[in-house]
Order: structure tokens, then sequence, then C-alpha cells
């Protein structure tokens, strides 16, 4: 009983879902060309990346608006490369999704990293 109503919740809360769904980049499809190749990801017109540098850490936070939806994902490139958190997704409420994209590098920033 207890799947099926965690089920029922997650399909009613699709934010939820999002909020801790982990995606690897790692497909079938030829690899990406990462920035240190020149390569600048598409993340619309809209878009920002920031690069966040701690000591031999970096951490990359992106709004990408490449799509009708906004997206802000998040990696942690020394750690866990190729892997894509995507933290919050907003269909229309794109002016909440920069908000979300800004507090989040704004509260890297308050601890201590170098965001660029």
């Amino acid at each position: 009983m207890k799947k099926l109503i965690l089920g029922l919740c997650l399909l009613c809360n699709p934010a939820f879902v999002l909020a801790d769904e982990t995606r690897s980049t790692n497909t079938d499809k030829p690899a990406a060309r990462s920035e240190a190749d020149g390569a600048k990801p598409s993340l619309g017109s809209e878009g920002q990346e920031s690069v966040c540098k701690s000591g031999e850490k970096v951490r990359r936070v992106q709004l990408d608006m490449a799509t009708k939806s906004c997206l802000v994902k998040y990696y942690k490139d020394t750690e866990n490369p190729g892997v894509e958190k995507q933290l919050w997704k907003y269909d229309v409420q794109h002016d909440v999704c920069k908000e979300k994209y800004s507090g989040f590098v704004d509260g890297l920033k308050k601890d201590g990293w170098q965001c660029s």
C-alpha cells in the first residue's frame, strides 16, 4: 500500500520528482563537446551559465531556456563528471525559474565559491 500511495503522490507533484531527479548525460549519442574544447552550451537566447570554483572543485549552474520550458541544471564537474541534476523546471513561470537560478548561484557565492 505504501508504494501505491507514494506513486500517487509523485504523480500529483511532479516538482518533487524533478527536484530529486539525477540523470547521467552518458547516452549512445556522441558526447557533446565541453567548454574546454571551445563549445558553448545551447541554452537559448535568455539562457545563462555560472561556473563556480572553490579550490580544485568546479560547479556549473545553467539556466536553460532553449525549449519552451525553463530549466535550472546543476553539475558537479570534478566529483561527478557528466552527471546533470535538474533542480527546477517551469513551463510557464519563467520569472520564478530565473529567480531560482539566481538564488542558487548567490547561495554558492555566500558559501565561499567564486562564480563567473
